[in-house]
């Protein structure tokens, strides 16, 4: 600032620096330029024009009071705390303050859905008398080789004949009688069940209409010329064509039976909806059975129960626990062994060839194959990802042998587009065979069965139809 004073290189800001000495150049060239602006100013006569402007109008701040909050009155009685209050305890006595107490009752299904009438020919008509007799001839052997098999369910195709109603509502078990003729049983949702047999030489179809269940069909078996069928209802029925009359093989109303299945000629294996597995005979009453222990294994429902028939002392079962549980006849206190998965059992079946084969269905979305040692012990052998996961809507998927074979099973299958029904290899976990038509089936066929007699394969959907593809 020294050599700024001295020189002054600035000569406009000269003569504010000796009126006011005591400034320094930088404030003395400041003071000039103010002195000159208002110069300008003033020659402008700004003064005069702002003088006549009139200052900005400034909006009003209105306030907002906030609205009164309206009581709301109950309209109805509330209730109050006894504690608060200062009241004691009341105690009740039934037999003093004369208060009648009734049993609790269950809300689940205590009303029935209405059946409809009749769609199609009643059971004593002359035109379904060709389905009982049909259902009297022996029941053909399995083919020894499913090659053949296999190579014929490749050609076999879906025609508009093939499309059948035979129930109401969604069928919820079905089962093929393996005979000369293809005859297949199944049963709805509303307990009822629908026979059908296919054309056979020009012949038209027959479907014949059956209904003595109060509720779910949860499971239907062809045995010696007879359809047996269980409900949730908790009666296992049989049907015998020759008399055209149903009786109750085995009746427990305090649950619901899930699955059957027979261990000899005379005994059978029911599965019910709390777990329990209980062994009766068809020469015994009704309400008379053997329960068997699963050492706590099972507390919920069981959906499936299957026998050895190369092994008719052990049979199968498997349910919401996930545990496949292998039991002997001869031993109702403890199980034989178990299979652990994470999610529910769908099925678990042994293969009708060498009984050493478990082919067991599970909601984790895996079809598994178990191979049985000794009939002591399970272990995995192969597992084949397939979407399982059909929800409340649809009945559950469960995998069946092929008839004869011990390699190769059937499935249905949740893919949209096109909907078919599989077939696999259970070695290797590949995918043989998948039979569809874009045209009629438009639908998930949650349940699949071979007739091998024919080279006919049969699904069910959960509209109450059945389709049938078989040879040209």
């Amino acid at each position: 600032s020294s050599g700024i004073n001295a020189e002054w290189p600035l000569r406009p800001g000269m003569d504010i620096h000796e009126r006011f000495p005591d400034l320094s150049p930088y404030e003395c060239q400041r003071k000039y330029r103010i002195e000159e602006n208002e110069k300008v100013l003033r020659s402008l006569n700004m003064g005069e024009i702002l003088s006549t402007l009139k200052p900005p109008k400034r909006n009003k701040i209105i306030s907002v009071k906030p609205a009164k909050r309206v009581k709301v009155e109950p309209t109805l009685p509330t209730r109050r705390s006894s504690r608060i209050a200062g009241l004691g305890v009341k105690v009740y006595c039934p037999e003093k303050d004369n208060i009648e107490i009734n049993p609790a009752t269950p809300t689940y299904r205590i009303v029935k859905p209405k059946i409809p009438p009749p769609y199609s020919h009643e059971i004593n008509s002359k035109e379904a008398e060709s389905i009982l007799e049909a259902i009297k001839h022996d029941v053909k052997p399995p083919p020894n080789s499913v090659t053949p098999l296999i190579s014929q369910l490749r050609k076999a195709t879906l025609k508009e004949s093939g499309v059948v109603k035979v129930c109401q509502a969604r069928i919820s078990a079905m089962d093929i009688h393996q005979g000369n003729e293809i005859i297949v049983a199944s049963g709805s949702k509303w307990g009822d069940m629908g026979v059908c047999r296919y054309p056979v030489n020009g012949e038209d179809r027959v479907v014949a209409h059956v209904k003595y269940h109060q509720d779910i069909v949860s499971c239907i078996k062809f045995r010696e010329k007879k359809i047996f069928s269980s409900s949730y209802d908790g009666y296992l029925k049989n049907f015998d064509p020759e008399v055209k009359k149903e009786t109750t093989v085995f009746k427990n109303t305090d649950s619901w039976l899930r699955y059957f299945d027979f261990t000899s000629t005379h005994t059978y294996v029911v599965g019910d909806n709390l777990g329990q597995v209980m062994q009766g005979d068809l020469r015994c009453d009704s309400s008379k059975f053997t329960q068997y222990s699963s050492n706590g294994l099972y507390k919920n429902s069981l959906w499936s129960v299957d026998s050895n028939i190369h092994h008719p002392n052990y049979f199968l079962v498997g349910g919401a626990s996930g545990v496949v549980v292998m039991f002997d006849v001869r031993n109702n206190k403890e199980h034989v062994t178990q299979y652990n998965r994470s999610r529910t059992i769908n099925s678990a079946f042994f293969d009708g060839v060498t009984g050493r084969k478990i082919l067991v269905t599970c909601m984790d979305d895996t079809l598994t194959t178990l191979a049985v040692k000794d009939m002591s012990e399970m272990h995995s052998e192969s597992v084949t990802k397939h979407d399982t996961y059909t929800g409340r809507w649809l009945t559950k998927l469960r995998a069946t042998w092929l008839p004869g074979s011990s390699e190769y099973f059937t499935v249905g299958s949740l893919r949209k587009y096109p909907r078919t029904m599989t077939m696999y290899n259970a070695s290797e976990g590949r995918q043989v065979l998948s039979i569809s038509d874009e045209d009629l089936m438009m639908s998930v066929q949650s349940i699949v069965a071979v007739h091998s007699a024919t080279s006919s394969i049969i699904g069910a959907n959960a509209s109450g139809y059945n389709y049938i593809f078989t040879q040209d």
